[in-house]
């Protein structure tokens, strides 16, 4: 589910004609200001979709997944060789 901040920032960059990623990418405070969003949580939202243009990862970052930490895979444990025995035939 998309957060309601995110939602009314797009609405509101669709308004006023901020349709494509190359119009996301140019806005710039003064744009933001005109566009009224200047609340701390609207500025985050403008900045980390800006990032994901860049990044081309609107989707990715629109549902969710860009914010979400990496999950961090085991690392493969490394099996030493067994050290050969000693050969203790007597004679």
């Amino acid at each position: 589910m998309l957060d309601k901040t995110v939602v009314r920032v797009m609405n509101r960059l669709f308004e006023k004609g901020y349709t494509t990623e190359k119009d996301i990418s140019a806005l710039d405070l003064r744009d933001q200001l005109e566009l009224k969003l200047t609340a701390q949580n609207e500025v985050k939202v403008i900045v980390e979709l800006k990032d994901a243009v860049k990044q081309g990862k609107v989707i990715s970052y629109l549902s969710g997944e860009l914010n979400k930490p990496e999950e961090k895979k085991p690392e493969p444990k490394l099996v030493q060789p067994a050290e050969p025995k000693p050969d203790h035939k007597f004679l």
